[in-house]
């Protein structure tokens, strides 16, 4: 008898989706990306503005109904989109033929100018339903209506209401509840328009940043009537399409190294079938030319402006040897330090930071220093992330930490807010002697939030510890960071040690 229910259920439900020969089929190819992050050119040969156009170009030339959208954070980033406030990632949208990008929590680091003088410069829609005014009206689009032959799409953008926390938004913005939002809205595309298909084009991310911090997986949950949630926000790195009841999710990863590629079939007025899978932007693919004429006198300027002296310092910040994976160093201290007073400034606490010692590439000369300097010292294209960590957690990550072989690239160089000790044996293996916040112990059954690089925590060394807990990617770049910090400097720096990292050797 169960055999036989199961067969009666398919039956049934394949007869409810069933297509017969006199009904015709429409196709839909989206491609997507999120999470940009100003990243004009490529990273370890991945990703780069004129190679994505390329591969989308191919994909233009040969499909008939195309729709392509970006799940928002287009800014905060590379160190030239950041110099000309992401106008030249925009022309290369233009140019790539966007549809539709989301708001982004860090569309609005650079303030409420900034963010209008991007759309003005935007031949693509920006999209956000519940962002609103002071009049309660949503600043951007709501949603776009795309008509094809033979059925009609409704895309739908959605903002995490977390950005008044993780942004500099502007304190007059109302954010209205992520469901609320897209209940009101689903309904309207439904019965007002009468589109077909409903994609959700969000910046909402899949992982929980607080115990109210509602996903694309809540949203999906609640809001069974959207087909298709194009994400962005917590990076994430799909290989198959995430599925809450008939509902997909999909991202991209992140700043471009790859576009996801989704394919559609819709008939009598409903989505059929939905295929999906990631294209890696790779070397492989040769800069479009157009674009790569949009941003090369963009990039000329910002090569040009590494000779600009960012501060001075007193003395020279001497690495040698490659200290930074064994002892405390002053030019660590200067980088975890400066990571503390850069988030202050943006009403980021964190109780420290730290950053792994291989990421520190040189010193400092005494005298000027310049952005090449910087650049020098810290070349990889690595974010701030905040992490919540239980007292607990955090002795077990440092005696994780410690346990490493002396001389191994994730010795942590830390601010002057953690103290820590390391006894290490004939062997060069390492021991957690103590470890101390604020001069007293950590305590375990405190929550502390630390700052770290994005690739400390995203690490596989790290990962059965940081991969477990809430994590914040501010977009970020380190080295634009203690760039942006050290131009408020009056003084000259100087190099100092104060002991927060102690060594033993037995």
């Amino acid at each position: 008898m169960k055999n036989i229910f199961i067969i009666s259920a398919l039956i049934i439900l394949f007869a409810g989706c069933s297509v017969t020969k006199n009904d015709k089929i429409h196709h839909l190819t989206i491609l997507h990306t999120n999470d940009h992050h100003g990243t004009i050119l490529p990273i370890d040969s991945k990703g780069g503005l004129a190679q994505r156009a390329t591969y989308i170009n191919s994909i233009k030339a040969t499909t008939k109904n195309i729709l392509i959208l970006d799940a928002g954070d287009i800014n905060i980033g590379g160190v030239i989109s950041n110099m000309f406030d992401a106008v030249p990632d925009i022309k290369a949208y233009n140019a790539m033929g966007y549809d539709a990008v989301t708001l982004g929590n860090h569309e609005f680091d650079g303030g409420h100018q900034k963010l209008l003088n991007q759309i003005k410069e935007s031949k693509f829609k920006w999209l956000s339903a519940n962002i609103l005014d002071q009049n309660l009206t949503p600043i951007v689009n709501p949603y776009i209506i795309k008509d094809y032959d033979g059925f009609r799409v409704g895309i739908l953008g959605l903002t995490t209401t977390y950005t008044k926390n993780s942004s500099l938004a502007d304190p007059s913005l109302v954010f209205e509840d992520e469901i609320q939002s897209a209940k009101k809205y689903v309904k309207i595309l439904k019965d007002t328009h009468k589109v077909d298909v409903i994609i959700a084009l969000t910046h909402l991310g899949t992982i929980k940043e607080s115990a109210t911090y509602l996903t694309a997986i809540d949203l999906a949950k609640a809001v069974d009537q959207i087909d298709l949630i194009i994400d962005g926000h917590s990076h994430t790195k799909f290989q198959n399409p995430l599925y809450v009841g008939k509902t997909a999710i999909v991202s991209a990863y992140e700043r471009g190294k790859f576009v996801g590629k989704a394919k559609i079939a819709i008939s009598n007025n409903k989505l059929l079938d939905l295929k999906w899978s990631d294209h890696a932007i790779t070397q492989d693919l040769a800069p479009d030319p157009v674009v790569s004429q949009i941003l090369a006198p963009y990039i000329q300027k910002a090569n040009a402006s590494l000779k600009d002296i960012i501060f001075q310092t007193s003395d020279e910040f001497e690495l040698k040897a490659k200290e930074t994976r064994y002892q405390e160093t002053a030019i660590g201290n200067f980088i975890c330090d400066s990571i503390i007073s850069y988030l202050k400034e943006r009403n980021i606490s964190v109780d420290f930071a730290m950053i792994n010692g291989g990421s520190i590439r040189s010193g400092l000369p005494k005298g000027d220093i310049t952005k090449e300097d910087i650049l020098l010292t810290l070349p990889h294209q690595d974010s701030i992330n905040v992490i919540k960590i239980s007292g607990k957690t955090l002795i077990k990550l440092f005696e994780k930490i410690a346990s490493l072989k002396q001389g191994n690239g994730e010795f942590m160089q830390v601010s002057s807010s953690l103290n820590y000790t390391v006894a290490y044996d004939k062997s060069q293996k390492g021991k957690l002697i103590s470890l101390s916040i604020n001069s007293s112990p950590v305590d375990p059954d405190r929550l502390y939030y630390l700052a770290t690089n994005s690739y400390i925590a995203t690490n596989q060394i790290f990962i059965d510890i940081l991969g477990q807990l809430e994590r914040y990617d501010t977009a970020m770049p380190l080295n634009q960071s203690i760039m942006d910090y050290a131009l408020t400097l009056k003084t000259k720096v100087t190099p100092k040690l104060d002991g927060r990292i102690k060594i033993i050797k037995q």
